[in-house]
């Protein structure tokens, strides 16, 4: 049963800094309230999809996937620093870059996007570069980028996402041709802007988010509890939030620990890490939700989920706030993208004895999602 979301009415979302902060002290309180309702049992009802098509990926310490408007997958190959391209039938239409300075070579791949017209843009975090290139391999351009960023959608004439600019963390929107930051902005801290049972790192903070293509931006607070929803990117408050049915506490699965200690231990120079540190990581809450936030071609968002299954994995779709639903895919998912009505995920195949070293093998599953409907709390299918 999808939970309202509230909604602050049109036109009302205050301009001074004085009404920002007394609508977040009211925020707050709702917030609270919400908090101090009856919980509802965890979601259960999801609608199981089938892929359409299905790939091996190579196995890499980087965890990012993208689709480009062909229905092309591109993966990091980590440990070859080059980047792996597949379509749904199997059939690889790339495998390029190498290590190095110059045109089209990486000092450390970080991250990969869709870019304009069937390309791909691979991050490079050492050079703070952001190069393009078509999935056959063909370099097209680069531009710089902050060191530290990550992006939150594809790439277009410009790119928004999180970067680190004077020590703090922003919302950003790059030009693609110049390098140059369009906007910026830092949403806002609020401690109070929490459940009793939230952590204090994680109280309030509105950090990881989603652009729309209206100027709108959704973004998740309190280790997933919460969906927050901005009108516009500049309001000074939110439109709308909700809490989220579905979420439940968790930790890390020993798939998790496992790739942890071997990410670190590859980090560390082949010096595992003390049992100290893989206890703190074991026990550590972990956020609800598997970023990045994706938006089919109908405007929905598209969550991962942390739900223990290590068989399937679980994606939650809202209409903004309000929640749809949930559809499982098979295998551990890692993570996903979108492009259409076309999703692709990055995924861990259950475990077999053929694995070496007790890794699994990584895969690309693609699934339609153009079929995929719901019913909405006010009756009228999504």
């Amino acid at each position: 049963m999808p939970v309202p979301s509230r909604r602050f009415p049109a036109g009302v979302a205050p301009r001074s800094p004085l009404r920002a902060v007394l609508t977040l002290i009211a925020l707050t309180a709702s917030l609270l309230s919400v908090a101090c309702e009856a919980a509802e049992a965890p979601v259960e009802e999801f609608l199981p999809l089938e892929p359409i098509g299905e790939s091996r990926a190579p196995y890499s310490g980087n965890n990012r996937i993208a689709v480009t408007s062909e229905g092309v997958a591109c993966v990091i190959d980590s440990y070859q620093i080059r980047v792996f391209c597949v379509d749904r039938r199997g059939v690889r239409t790339g495998y390029f870059g190498r290590e190095g300075n110059g045109p089209g070579e990486f000092a450390g791949p970080s991250w990969i996007a869709r870019g304009p017209s069937g390309a791909v843009a691979v991050g490079d975090m050492e050079r703070g570069r952001m190069l393009l290139f078509q999935t056959t391999g063909v370099f097209l351009s680069e531009t710089r980028v902050p060191q530290i960023f990550v992006p939150s959608g594809p790439v277009g004439s410009s790119l928004l996402g999180m970067g680190r600019r004077s020590g703090r963390m922003e919302h950003l929107e790059i030009d693609v041709a110049s390098g140059g930051i369009k906007w910026s902005r830092e949403y806002p801290d609020s401690e109070e802007l929490t459940d009793p049972a939230c952590e204090a790192d994680a109280a309030g903070r509105l950090r990881f988010g989603h652009p729309a293509p209206d100027r709108g931006m959704m973004l998740l607070a309190c280790r997933g509890q919460f969906l927050v929803w901005f009108a516009d990117r500049n309001d000074d408050a939110p439109a709308e939030w909700s809490n989220v049915p579905t979420y439940q506490e968790t930790f890390p699965s020993q798939t998790e620990v496992d790739r942890y200690v071997r990410g670190a231990t590859r980090l560390g120079g082949g010096i595992t890490p003390p049992d100290s540190y893989v206890e703190e990581f074991r026990n550590r809450s972990r956020n609800w939700h598997v970023p990045p936030i994706r938006l089919d071609a109908r405007g929905r968002a598209w969550i991962a989920t942390r739900r223990e299954d290590e068989t399937f994995s679980y994606i939650d779709v809202h209409r903004r706030t309000e929640y749809l639903g949930t559809v499982r895919v098979r295998d551990s998912l890692i993570q996903i993208d979108i492009a259409g009505s076309i999703m692709v995920v990055l995924v861990d195949r259950p475990l077999s004895r053929s694995d070496p070293n007790g890794i699994p093998q990584r895969g690309i599953d693609w699934y339609d999602i153009s079929g995929v409907e719901f019913r909405s709390s006010h009756g009228r299918d999504w």
